[in-house]
Formats: C-alpha cells, structure tokens, sequence
C-alpha cells in the first residue's frame, strides 16, 4: 500500500489537493463538478465533490474494517418498542451504526436475537409493559427492548460509529492515523476518474487509485483480523445484513 510522509498536515485542504494532485489536475479543475446544464455555475464544484467522496471512503473503512469504537446515549421514552441508532447522542459528533451492548440505566442488558425473543415469547408485542431486561437488534441500524419499557429511562448504546464527517478545511480524520488517510485520497481519486471516464488521461487514473484502496483496506482487515479474528467476522456479517 502506498503512503506518504511528506509531513503536511492531513487536513481536508490537504487531501482535496493531494486527489488533484494523484489525478494530475489543476487546482480549478471542472473534474468533479455537477453542472448545472443552463450554462450558469456549477451546482456542485470538484472541491465538494472530492469532500464527499473522502467522507464516503471514512464511512466505508469504518463499517469494513477499521471499526471505530464508541457509545451514545438516548433518553428512552415510556412506551417505545424500538429506536433508530441514529438519534443517540456520541461524542465528537460521530454517527453510531452498530450496538455491541446496551445498558438500561447503567444496568446491562441481555442481548437476544429477533427470532429467539419471538420463539421464547412469542407474545412478546402485547406482553405488559415492564422493566427492559433484553434488548435485540431492528436492523442494521436500531436497537429495540424487551418488555417494552413502562418508564422513561437513560440508554446508552456501546458499538461501533461512523466517524464525523469532513467539513471545514482545517479539518482532519483525526480517527486515522496520517499514514493510513492516503485511503480516503486513494478512494476519492477513483471515484472522480470514474466519473469521468470518456476523458482518456482520468480514465486510465480510476483502476489504478482503486486498487490501491483496496489494497489498503485488505491491509487493515487482514491486521484487524490477526488482533481479533470474532470482531473482524462480526464486521463482515453486519455489511453482508446491511
């Protein structure tokens, strides 16, 4: 896998212009824009283009294999069956995207998969509301209780998160180390030369750029996978289901 060591500081100007540069592209280069087809300007100009597609590659690595660990909490109203992961409160404004473990108040509870809760209670919707003593995954992306829960309670959620996303142009992936965030210049730069494959010179640039990616994503999965061999399959199942 490619790095570099060039001792710039990875901020999101940093990278933006490192894709430029991979793709041998100007500083203005239209390669990314999203026109807006009335001859006015660009809807979306290559400088945001690239800071999608660097977010979407930190998404990526974070959900197959450089999982990113953290907790969010949620005040559970009385009533609810069942929440979206998405409106727990982490820190640092990351998104959580799978839950690992839940505790009801500081109490642990109990995981139990869809299927099992509905075998061994199979009354379990209409069941009297109570205290929650299991909880079970809805999805990839939410988590539901068991009783439904008669009072509103603080939940916190422990699993992995998506990391937040680029913004600013001081911004950095401060989650990764600066050797390993050449990955998400690698996966930009591709995803542009794709996007502009009846130009010769970015066409050839995409394969190349993607290998590389991939390369380095193998990379990370195969170190994960050496340190922890059930995390690292656990990570593959919740992609597969996803």
């Amino acid at each position: 896998m490619e790095q570099e060591d060039n001792g710039v500081a990875n901020t999101l100007a940093d990278l933006q212009r490192d894709v430029l540069s991979r793709l041998g592209e100007a500083a203005n280069s239209p390669a990314g824009n999203l026109e807006s087809g009335t001859g006015a300007a660009a809807v979306l100009v290559t400088s945001a283009t690239i800071t999608q597609y660097l977010n979407d590659g930190a998404s990526d690595l974070a959900r197959t294999a450089f999982p990113i660990v953290n907790a969010g909490t949620f005040s559970w109203p009385s009533g609810a069956q069942s929440v979206q992961l998405s409106i727990f409160t982490a820190p640092g404004g990351a998104a959580l995207w799978l839950a690992r473990g839940v505790a009801w108040g500081g109490t642990a509870l109990t995981h139990c998969s869809r299927s099992a809760l509905e075998n061994y209670y199979p009354t379990w919707a209409a069941d009297a509301p109570g205290t929650p003593l299991y909880w079970y995954d809805t999805g990839q992306d939410g988590v539901g209780l068991y009783p439904i829960p008669n009072a509103s309670q603080t939940v916190t959620v422990n699993g992995f998160a998506l990391p937040p996303a680029l913004v600013n142009a001081d911004d950095a992936p401060s989650w990764l180390s600066p050797d390993l965030s050449s990955l998400l210049v690698f996966h930009a730069a591709s995803m542009i030369a794709q996007k502009n494959l009846e130009d010769p010179s970015l066409a050839a640039r995409a394969e190349v750029w993607r290998g590389e990616y991939e390369r380095g994503k193998a990379s990370l999965l195969a170190r994960l996978t050496a340190a922890d061999p059930m995390l690292a399959r656990g990570l593959a199942v919740a992609v597969e289901q996803g």
